[in-house]
């Protein structure tokens, strides 16, 4: 590992995503709504087993939060 090149990924290490995220009001329920959260996630997370690994953990974590996705995930 002494030669190794540290490279970055697709997400900040800064960012912390809890369940306390999720949508507050009935208007941010119906924005969630719109948005296809489980279908991208599923979709990425194709992507991250068959052709793309470096995004697997980024993508676990979002999948965390299929059954109630809030605007910050």
């Amino acid at each position: 590992m002494l030669n190794s090149k540290a490279v970055t990924t697709p997400m900040d290490p800064n960012i912390r995503l809890s369940k306390s995220q999720f949508p507050q009001s009935p208007e941010e329920e119906e924005e969630m709504l719109t948005i296809p959260y489980i279908q991208a996630t599923g979709a990425l997370l194709y992507l991250a087993l068959c052709t793309w690994p470096d995004i697997a953990y980024s993508v676990e974590v979002l999948c965390r939060f299929n059954s109630n996705p809030g605007l910050a995930h």
